[in-house]
């Protein structure tokens, strides 16, 4: 064999043992955003039965490859979790859900924003099942959490206070639930503006935005619901503040457009 011939062949044999499993783990990647993809757009389609099929592969997959504790394999849990708590197969849905917390508390903290949302996502499903007392706990202890790692204003926070309220309406507690949907409004008014002179990613924009939606869906639903002088002219009053803060911000971004 000639000598550089030999050499070439060498250094093709090394290259796949060491570039072999780089392409493996590309590979994984590939497979697992290809399986989590055609779960959520199951979800979102309301194709529950074929969503719970991609999610149980994409779960399976990730304990093989990446093992339990695993960040990926947490989220393929809870995906599933989600499409079962859709299909109303609530006991499944709870296992897989306390699981998933257990296992965020033990290998991220308690206090790890993955973590409180775990607690977050079993409290809700406690509340589509009517378990309010259990319900009511979690989200009291989520709502602190967040406030404490993430801060008042921070989207999650605000989303897992949201939930909060509407657990509270569900359980008749209709005066707190109104002292808290005007805390959470002072919170997004504030955070309103860190939005209008600031440069936030778009990522955080969007899920701003989203949760100023579901705070106005709830002012209206409220009202409507439980209609009192008090009610109707807060929502009124929320329609007239929000209405200004789209304004400034509309203001706000054309100042500079003229700037630049």
């Amino acid at each position: 064999m000639k000598p550089k011939f030999a050499l070439l062949l060498l250094f093709f044999f090394f290259l796949l043992i060491f570039a072999s499993p780089l392409w493996g783990e590309e590979d994984h990647e590939s497979k697992l955003e290809q399986l989590n993809f055609q779960a959520w757009k199951a979800y979102q389609e309301g194709r529950y039965k074929e969503g719970v099929s991609f999610a149980k592969d994409a779960y399976q997959y990730t304990r093989k490859h990446l093992g339990d504790t695993h960040p990926d394999t947490i989220a393929s849990l809870n995906n599933l979790a989600l499409l079962y708590n859709a299909q109303g197969r609530y006991g499944e849905a709870e296992q897989l859900y306390t699981k998933a917390l257990q296992i965020r508390e033990k290998v991220l903290g308690k206090e790890n924003p993955s973590t409180i949302t775990s607690m977050n996502n079993l409290a809700m499903l406690y509340k589509y099942q009517g378990r309010y007392g259990e319900a009511e706990q979690l989200y009291t202890k989520a709502l602190q959490l967040h406030e404490k790692v993430l801060g008042k204003e921070h989207p999650n926070t605000i989303d897992t206070g949201l939930n909060y309220i509407g657990l509270l309406v569900n359980k008749g507690s209709i005066k707190a639930a109104f002292r808290l949907l005007k805390k959470m409004e002072g919170r997004l008014l504030s955070r309103s503006f860190l939005e209008l002179y600031s440069t936030s990613t778009e990522r955080i924009r969007r899920l701003y935005l989203k949760r100023i939606s579901k705070f106005q869906d709830m002012v209206f639903t409220f009202a409507l619901d439980h209609p009192s002088k008090e009610h109707n002219r807060y929502a009124a009053d929320v329609v007239l503040r929000w209405k200004q803060v789209y304004a400034e911000e509309s203001a706000f971004q054309h100042h500079l457009m003229l700037r630049q």
